[in-house]
């Protein structure tokens, strides 16, 4: 029995020295690993702080170029494809007139071919962006 309790008391001496070191060891880098985390939290929020406000230094500077020059997203047509259209409208029977799509033309006018050609070609036109517009996903915010 003597030889037991002997050992039992090595053994707690060596877990009370081990408890000891292990204390010791957590003692001396809790003071670094404190000051790291400190460090990495102040760093994500300057970065955090920064990164706001260069996007809301973009958001302004694309704010005061859209408003000098326009938004360049529109959908351009021109004449020539309006045109081309109303040909291929025209080619395959339909009549603008009546449609009722010719608006108010003068027909005692000397320039009644050019009214209607203007009218044609806004109602075309108004169609067409209309088509394009319900077509394409809303590109904006």
């Amino acid at each position: 029995m003597g030889n037991e309790e002997n050992e039992q008391e090595s053994n707690k001496k060596q877990n009370k020295q081990t408890k000891k070191v292990t204390k010791k060891i957590i003692s001396a880098i809790m003071p670094i690993l404190v000051a790291i985390l400190i460090a990495i939290l102040v760093a994500s929020a300057v970065f955090s702080i920064i990164s706001q406000v260069v996007d809301s230094i973009k958001n302004i500077g694309q704010s005061i170029i859209n408003f000098f020059l326009g938004d360049e997203n529109g959908i351009e047509i021109t004449d020539t494809q309006i045109d081309s259209i109303i040909s291929t409208v025209e080619s395959m029977g339909i009549d603008y007139d009546d449609l009722g799509l010719l608006g108010n033309v003068d027909y005692s006018a000397p320039d009644v071919e050019e009214q209607m050609k203007q009218e044609k070609r806004k109602y075309t036109r108004m169609f067409l962006e209309a088509q394009i517009v319900t077509q394409e996903l809303n590109k904006r915010r």
